[in-house]
Formats: structure tokens, C-alpha cells, sequence
């Protein structure tokens, strides 16, 4: 594709993707019935709420909300119990509209039956790829879709404004089953292997999908390709699966209201997370998202889009943002005897941590254009006076920049190869290359790797590939025509190129990269018309490193130090740690700088100014020419 056509092609892609983001939405959602905060969000006339009734059990085995179960036998449901749930809004705030999320995970009366019928699959919510493949689970599962979504457009339907469907675990289609498969789903698999031309090869083992060959990481090609096709086939399984319930109720409510799922979650390693083009493209899907991720959210952290945004822009779906970043007044207790913890549990410690994380959360969704929902999930999140006014302001901007057709100005890419983690054990050491992406000082986009050719790669200066395992020739011929040139700057990493397709070699990695496989430290050589950059491991690079690099590429880079930037040519957000008097230095002269949460005028006439930054801090500032 020549060079005209890749401009024409992306432009079409824009539009097509603008078109279809119609119905951005500001949201409020909570697990309970937080009547108050409901009440606080209607004053700053957020009328739009996200409501999940529910038949199952979070992860720590909890209901997920106080309302009675609504889905109690065979195509038997008391809607009271639902119609309740939402009636508690509507008293809340009488001008509520709704985000129904439909529950479509096992209630118990029914994991029994599977279970006991079919020897295992019956919790959708634990092994959703195991349910998937038992016909009786997915018929009498999508009788009590259709008849919620006709329930709720016969009850609210002027007050629906789209549905999102979720299933397996924590509602968000990832599945925990790994290497456990019941009689349906060996039988699927079967027929799949088939279908690709493979051996009948035996459902991989926990013990073996956890048991890489090379360096305690990476699957053997030559020896454990059954291993990393089987992650393949379940990635299929799950977004054939969204597919499917997705066009249910796509069926009854055709293009009057959206539909969604919770995908991308591409740094865990959970199926049903790492390949999400199918979902991407699927035509029951409207829009797709995600919490932020939850390694890269304390203060001073980058915060940011665990998923390849810049893919769902490209497939012209529609993105939202999960801002549920724990408060300093945040709830953890789900009862008197169940507290949350963990990497859940950790957030901000006083009012202005929580300030500075949530504006840097609104600050994202304004200058990438994401819808959003504020979660408050068991309460207290949005608690003060402080922090409602906050989220007023951040409204107020948000609905000024939604829609306006505003270009990410990122000069640096990620790009991330599904293929290469399903031959790898750990995928989520890419979290650490996450971190130090959202905080080099300047903006970067997010794609994967079959979308290098859909994108006009020639504004990327420097291209970072934390996966990099699997590079087949055709692979390698994409990597040549599109990226290995143009004087750009191209990030490896560990075991970038090992693999052929066929066979692992730890040579060709230095045929991709110029390096030795393992060469200790942050390696650097000029390969003739660009720059190959090596790191032996990922954990060689970090915030200071990738600045210094994104700098030697020409990328524009908007502080001094590493800090958080987001930057769209219209809006710049700079996220701080520490306060102080810190410079922002901009691609070209703007007649007026503001900051939009302050109302303050802070530069006039300039490329750069200096801006006095709480500690901590987030600042949003609007580039007028």
C-alpha cells in the first residue's frame, strides 16, 4: 500500500470512527445503592447511571449487589427484583437515564445442573470458555437475555440509553479455566485443531501451560505448540462468545441504543484478554473498555489505557474509561467480615492525592475523547464536597472536548503482538515498559501488531515492541516495509525474534535486533536508515531511559523531567508527584494558554511557560492559537 493510500485509508477510518461515537456517555455506577452519591452526581446534572442487576458472586464470594437474584429457575424471572434496583435510582434522581449491564454469568441453581451434567463448566463467572461450549448453557443463558432486554425496553426504554453485556470473570469475559476443559469443550477443541490443520493434540495440562521450555517463559514452537495454540483457541472461543450474546441483543434493539463489553485488557494474563481484533471488529459491538491499569494508578504513576486504544479508534469502535481509582475516602469492607485488598486496595491518601489521580483520570478521557463512568463500586469514592467538585468541573470539560475531532499527537507507538504472548507464560512484564511509556514526558499511541499496515506509521518516530517472541517472515517483511526505516527509532526487548513461527533460535535475535540474545543494559546501533535499540531484559528499561531515547528520536518531549503528559494539539495534561514550578514545552507558539481547572491564563504568546504545580498535581491546560 502506497503511501497516498495509507493516508486516505486512515482518514476514512477517523471518520468512520467519529461517526460512531454518537453516544459518548458520562456515567455514575456503583454495586449498591448509593442513594447519596447518586443524588450528589444528579447535582452536578449527571443523569446517566450504569446498573447491573445481579444472579452471581464476585470473586471473594460475595453478591455483587443487595437486590435479591432476579434469574431463579428455567425461564423464570421476578422482574420486581429488578425493577426494584432501578426504581431506587429513578427516587434518587426522577431524570436518571440508564447503562443497563446485563449479568449473563451462571446463578448457582444452574452451576449445579451443569456441573453435575456435564462434569465441569457450569460457573460461567470462574470458566466461561467451558460454559461457551455447553449448547444447553448458552440456550437457556440467551432465553433470559432476550427476555431482560425485552423487560427493560418495555419498562425504561425511553431511558435506555445502551446495554453492556457481561459475562465470566468479574463480569469482564476473562476466563480462569487454563488447562481445564470438560467433555464440551475438549470436543470444540478438537474440532478446531481440525479446522486449522493440526494434530488431535490432548488439551494442554495446568502443570504444562505453566511449564515453558525456554528460559521459564517462552513456549517451544518446534515442541509446545499445542500449548500456545491452545491460548489461541480460547482467545477465539471468547470473542466469538462476545460476539454472539452481544448480536442477541443487537437483534431486538438493532441501532436505537449501543452495545458493549468489557475487553482489552491486555497486560494480564487472563484468556479472553490478550486478542481482542475479533471483538474489535465484530459488528454487535459499539463500544469496548476497561478500568485503567491497576499497576500504573498510584501518584506520580502515568495512569493511562491498559488496551490498544489507538486499534479500537482503527476498527471505529467507540472506547470507555473506568475511572474506579480508589479515594482516600474509599470503602473497601464488602461486609463486616470481607475486605478487599491487594493491588485493589491501594489508592490515594488524603484529599489532594485524590485530586491529583482523579483529574489525571478526567483529563485522559478529555484528551482522547473516551466516554466514561465514574465506579464507586461499594461506595465512598466520590464521598467529599471536594471531590464532587472536582468531578463538576471535570463534566463541564469533559462535554466542551467529547466530541471534537482531536488528533492524539503521539510521535512514539507500542505495539503489541497477541501471536508472540500467546508463546509466553508471563505476558505482564510488559507493565513495567506501560509505566515508563506514561511518564517519558510525552504522549504515545497503543496498536496491535496487524494494525501497523492500517495506520500511517511516517508520524511515529520511535516504535517500542514489548512482544516481540514470534516474528515470522511475514512478520519481518511488515517490520522492514513499515517500521525498520525512516531513521526511526525501534525498541526490542528480551527475546524479540526468537521464534520464526517453526522453530526457536536464539540467533535470530541478533538477525532482528543487531544484538546478542541477553546482552546486558540498554544496547544502541545504527542498522542503516534507523536505529535498533536492545534492551537484554525489559526490566533495563525505565521512565529515564525511554525519555532519554524518545529525545535522541526527535519525539517532542513537553517537560524536563519524566512526568506524565497527554497531549492531543488542543489540550496538554501534565500529572506531578511533586509540586513546584515545572516547564512545559510546546510543539509550537499558541496565542493563549489556560489551565481549565483553575480558569487561569498561565502563558500567552509562547512555545514554553513555566507553570507552579501543587504537590501533588494534576494540570490541564487548553492551547488556544
Amino acid at each position: 500500500m502506497n503511501k497516498l493510500l495509507i493516508v486516505l485509508f486512515s482518514a476514512v477510518l477517523a471518520l468512520c470512527a467519529h461517526a460512531g461515537v454518537a453516544g459518548k456517555f458520562f456515567a455514575y455506577r456503583s454495586f449498591w445503592p448509593e442513594t447519596e452519591a447518586m443524588k450528589q452526581f444528579a447535582d452536578i446534572s449527571v443523569n446517566l447511571y450504569a446498573v447491573m442487576p445481579s444472579n452471581s458472586f464476585n470473586s471473594l464470594g460475595e453478591p455483587y449487589c443487595k437486590f435479591p437474584p432476579f434469574w431463579v429457575w428455567d425461564e423464570t424471572y421476578l422482574w420486581e427484583n429488578v425493577d426494584a434496583q432501578f426504581d431506587v435510582v429513578l427516587k434518587a434522581n426522577p431524570n436518571a437515564r440508564f447503562i443497563c449491564m446485563v449479568d449473563i454469568n451462571s446463578p448457582l441453581w444452574l452451576v449445579r445442573r451443569l456441573d453435575k451434567k456435564y462434569g465441569f463448566g457450569g460457573d460461567s463467572y470462574q470458566h466461561i470458555s467451558n460454559a461457551l461450549c455447553i449448547p444447553e448453557w448458552k440456550n437457556i443463558t440467551k432465553k433470559m437475555l432476550r427476555a431482560y432486554v425485552l423487560h427493560m425496553e418495555e419498562k425504561y426504554g425511553d431511558r435506555i440509553v445502551s446495554y453492556i453485556v457481561a459475562g465470566g470473570g468479574t463480569s469482564e469475559w476473562y476466563c480462569n479455566s487454563q488447562g481445564y476443559a470438560n467433555v464440551p469443550k475438549r470436543n470444540a477443541w478438537y474440532r478446531w485443531l481440525n479446522k486449522n490443520g493440526f494434530p488431535k493434540w490432548e488439551v494442554p495440562s495446568r502443570e504444562r501451560m505453566d511449564s515453558p521450555a525456554i528460559d521459564g517463559n517462552y513456549f517451544d514452537p518446534k515442541t509446545q505448540r499445542a500449548e500456545a495454540e491452545y491460548s489461541r483457541f480460547l482467545e477465539e472461543l471468547i470473542s466469538d462468545g462476545v460476539d454472539e450474546f452481544l448480536g442477541e441483543v443487537k437483534k431486538i434493539v438493532g441501532d436505537k441504543k449501543q452495545v458493549g463489553a468489557f475487553c482489552g485488557f491486555i497486560p494480564l494474563r487472563l484468556y479472553g484478554k490478550l486478542d481482542n481484533s475479533r471483538t474489535f471488529a465484530s459488528k454487535s459491538v459499539d463500544f469496548v473498555g476497561s478500568p485503567g491499569g491497576y499497576f500504573n494508578r498510584d501518584i506520580g504513576l502515568g495512569g493511562g489505557i491498559s488496551s490498544p486504544r489507538k486499534s479500537v479508534d482503527l476498527y471505529g469502535k467507540h472506547w470507555f474509561q473506568e475511572i474506579d481509582h480508589r479515594t482516600h475516602t474509599y470503602n473497601g469492607k464488602l461486609s463486616p467480615y470481607v475486605q478487599i485488598g491487594g493491588i485493589h486496595a491501594s489508592g490515594a491518601k488524603n484529599q489532594a492525592e485524590t485530586n491529583a489521580i482523579l483529574k489525571r483520570e478526567f483529563s485522559l478521557a478529555a484528551v482522547m475523547g473516551n466516554s466514561l463512568w465514574c465506579f464507586d463500586m461499594w461506595g465512598g469514592i466520590f464521598k467529599t464536597p471536594e471531590t464532587m467538585e472536582l468531578v463538576g468541573k471535570s463534566y463541564e470539560i469533559w462535554k466542551k472536548y467529547k466530541d471534537a475531532p482531536l488528533d492524539y499527537r503521539a510521535e512514539i507507538v507500542m505495539v503489541i503482538d497477541p501471536d508472540s504472548a500467546f508463546y509466553m507464560k508471563n505476558p505482564l512484564k510488559i507493565e513495567r515498559m506501560i509505566k515508563a511509556l506514561y511518564s517519558c514526558g510525552a504522549p504515545f499511541d497503543y496498536i496491535l501488531f496487524d494494525d501497523i499496515e492500517n495506520l500511517y506509521f511516517s508520524k511515529y518516530k520511535m516504535a517500542v515492541f514489548p512482544w516481540g517472541y514470534s516474528i515470522t517472515p511475514e512478520k519481518r517483511k511488515i517490520l522492514e516495509n513499515r517500521v525498520m526505516n525512516s531513521g526511526r527509532t525501534v525498541v526490542f526487548m528480551d527475546a524479540a525474534g526468537m521464534s520464526d513461527g517453526a522453530r526457536a533460535d536464539p540467533a535470530n535475535v541478533e538477525k532482528l535486533t543487531g544484538f546478542k540474545y541477553k546482552t546486558k543494559g540498554v544496547s544502541e546501533k545504527d542498522m542503516g536508515g534507523w536505529k535498533s535499540v536492545y534492551g537484554g531484559s525489559i526490566t533495563d528499561f525505565d521512565k529515564n531511559s525511554i525519555m532519554r531515547l524518545a529525545r535522541e528520536a526527535g519525539v517532542h518531549i513537553y517537560t524536563d523531567e519524566p512526568l506524565p503528559v497527554y497531549s492531543n494539539g488542543k489540550l496538554v495534561a501534565v500529572h506531578v508527584k511533586e509540586g513546584g514550578l515545572k516547564k512545559v514545552h510546546l510543539p509550537k507558539k499558541a496565542g493563549i494558554v489556560k489551565e481549565l481547572y483553575s480558569g487561569k491564563t498561565v502563558a500567552e504568546n509562547a512555545d514554553s511557560f513555566e507553570y507552579d504545580f501543587a504537590s501533588p498535581d494534576t494540570a490541564l491546560f487548553e492551547i488556544s492559537d
